[in-house]
């Protein structure tokens, strides 16, 4: 269900349902979320530097509540629909 919510939302231009702006980053205007997944706990390896053969030289692992969202925004903006 969550695959065809998403078509809907991104078709229509509207958020996808459940998904919600971060409190420190302002949206693009005439922009809406398409997926969303919010995670009281998840763990990321960051990468700090060059990575070659997808692995990263240099790394931090960290950990924390995530909220990793996609978004699009209108195509009568400049560089069209992203």
């Amino acid at each position: 269900m969550v695959g065809s919510t998403t078509g809907l939302a991104a078709a229509q231009g509207h958020d996808v349902e459940g998904s919600k702006d971060h409190p420190l980053i302002s949206r693009y205007p005439g922009s809406w979320i398409i997926g969303y997944a919010a995670k009281d706990y998840d763990e990321y390896l960051f990468p700090l530097g060059k990575v070659e053969d997808d692995k990263p030289k240099k790394s931090e692992r960290l950990e924390g509540a995530r909220a990793p969202a996609r978004g699009r925004r209108r195509s009568d903006r400049a560089g069209g629909c992203e």
